[in-house]
């Protein structure tokens, strides 16, 4: 994907400086946002419930698209990392 004047659209990783995502689909771009956007420091429950929302706003806005393509088969994953000693946490959301 690229912006109105041609150029890749590039999201900043927080976690590793210097580095970014290059958005070439609406997953990528949709994966970036839920990467900035997913509060740390919850449980494991609280992300699996964010990503069951997340999950049926997907479905109900990909559906009548989807239907029509049957050979799309999208998936969505949770990765929860917990670092017990910090007692912290952060979820990212991905697709395949």
């Amino acid at each position: 994907m690229t912006d109105k004047g041609g150029r890749e659209i590039r999201v900043p990783l927080d976690a590793i400086p210097d580095a970014y995502y290059v958005v070439r689909s609406c997953f990528t771009a949709l994966h970036a946002v839920l990467y900035h956007c997913l509060p740390e420091n919850q449980s494991i429950g609280q992300y699996v419930l964010i990503l069951l929302l997340v999950t049926r706003l997907l479905k109900r806005t990909f559906e009548p698209f989807l239907e029509d393509c049957p050979e799309i088969n999208l998936k969505i994953a949770l990765l929860v990392c917990h670092d017990s000693l910090f007692r912290s946490s952060k979820a990212f959301i991905g697709f395949s």
